[in-house]
């Protein structure tokens, strides 16, 4: 294999890379080796390839035995973001959440004062609707806390249901497993939007803690779970205890409908409020994406995807727009084969 990376052939360059930086990633590696290494990626990522792009974001945010360089990270996963992976947009927001001055607090509080919470959304929203788990759950906080989009737990928990049930459950490998779960079991036991649990979310705990342990019996730096693994604990051993959790009064949300903040988007979007134009799309897509309902979903990815083009009020990214075309072409030929 190092003879084919010598030579040139990527998918070798990166693999030899990955086994020198992340075989063993309780030390570092001898310089030597990370040179080596850095060149391999740098020529595979040069060739495209996209296992070099993430391995580069990764090592130039985390403590690797080299400079880190949050704008060579971010760089990276941009590039992996405009190759289509919705991973690359993941990584960017946690470029945006963990690495920033401080480890974000407990679940369910605002990370920091400082984030910047519009671009947050923005990332989460690209990755969600691409389908990505972490993605949802991290825009699923952002509507439990009301951070940047109006404060809407109903919406939060059919995020992280849909992330969970339709992605990680069937991967308890999943690096979001845990952290899914630990928001379910809260939810439950706390009796957020649904009624009471107790029994649910004993399970839900139980399972946070069994996937963040093997998480970490794998070699998974310690400091990505901790905050998860001592949140759940605390919660079961408080449910364990027989003091069980008296439910606040948490206001109960009306059924999801996605057609309502499409209809309100279009009034703000008649008077060029672009602000909650794109935040109302925005949920009109995310929940026509988990109610499944397509010619809702066309007619609110329709409207975002003009803003990616141009630039108006988001982050101008076209190949971003491109794929939200690509999805109005493809539930748009399902809209009119049920129509037909």
């Amino acid at each position: 294999m190092i003879k084919k990376a010598d030579a040139g052939d990527a998918d070798s360059q990166a693999q030899v890379a990955c086994y020198i930086m992340f075989d063993d990633m309780n030390e570092h590696v001898d310089p030597d080796w990370l040179e080596r290494a850095l060149d391999y990626f740098e020529r595979a990522a040069a060739q495209e390839n996209l296992d070099a792009m993430i391995a580069l974001g990764h090592i130039y945010s985390r403590d690797c035995g080299i400079e880190l360089d949050l704008a060579k990270s971010t760089y990276w996963y941009r590039k992996l973001a405009d190759k289509g992976s919705d991973i690359g947009y993941q990584a960017l927001i946690y470029n945006l959440t963990w690495l920033w001055p401080n480890m974000p607090p407990s679940y369910f509080e605002p990370y920091n004062s400082k984030y910047d919470y519009k671009t947050l959304f923005e990332y989460s929203l690209k990755g969600a609707l691409l389908q990505n788990a972490d993605s949802m759950m991290i825009i699923g906080d952002m509507f439990f806390a009301g951070w940047h989009a109006k404060e809407d737990k109903k919406m939060a928990l059919s995020l992280y249901n849909e992330a969970y049930y339709n992605d990680v459950i069937y991967n308890p490998e999943h690096n979001s497993y845990g952290d899914l779960a630990l928001r379910l079991g809260e939810c439950c036991y706390k009796g957020i939007v649904e009624e009471q649990n107790v029994e649910k979310a004993h399970d839900y705990f139980q399972k946070a803690l069994q996937s963040v342990k093997k998480l970490i019996q794998e070699g998974m730096p310690i400091e990505f779970y901790e905050g998860c693994q001592q949140r759940t604990q605390a919660l079961l051993e408080e449910l364990e205890s027989g003091k069980v959790y008296k439910p606040e009064a948490y206001e109960k949300s009306g059924e999801l409908n996605a057609e309502k903040p499409y209809e309100t988007g279009l009034e703000y979007f008649q008077n060029d409020d672009w602000e909650e134009c794109f935040l109302h799309f925005s949920k009109s897509a995310l929940i026509a994406l988990i109610d499944y309902n397509p010619s809702v979903l066309v007619n609110a990815i329709g409207m975002l995807a003009p803003m990616f083009k141009e630039g108006i009020y988001v982050e101008k990214d076209e190949k971003f727009a491109d794929k939200l075309i690509a999805i109005v072409d493809e539930y748009g030929e399902r809209v009119d084969g049920d129509e037909n």
